[in-house]
């Protein structure tokens, strides 16, 4: 799985914003930390990894 990692300056927070993408093709989806969590606090739970099986192309159907 591709992981890319960025550094970002937000203008309208005043400083520098820290995210990861992962893959590279299909559907978005966007994940928050909890309120005293990291950027890499998702992946560091597992969750990447427990989605890994699903995620891979033509195993996700959105019924469309």
């Amino acid at each position: 799985m591709q992981i890319n990692y960025y550094n970002d300056y937000s203008h309208k927070l005043g400083k520098n914003m820290e995210y990861k993408v992962y893959g590279h093709q299909g559907k978005p989806v966007l994940v928050f930390p909890t309120s005293n969590g990291r950027f890499y606090q998702y992946e560091d739970s597992g969750m990447i990894q427990a989605l890994a099986p699903i995620s891979k192309p033509g195993r996700y159907n959105s019924g469309r």
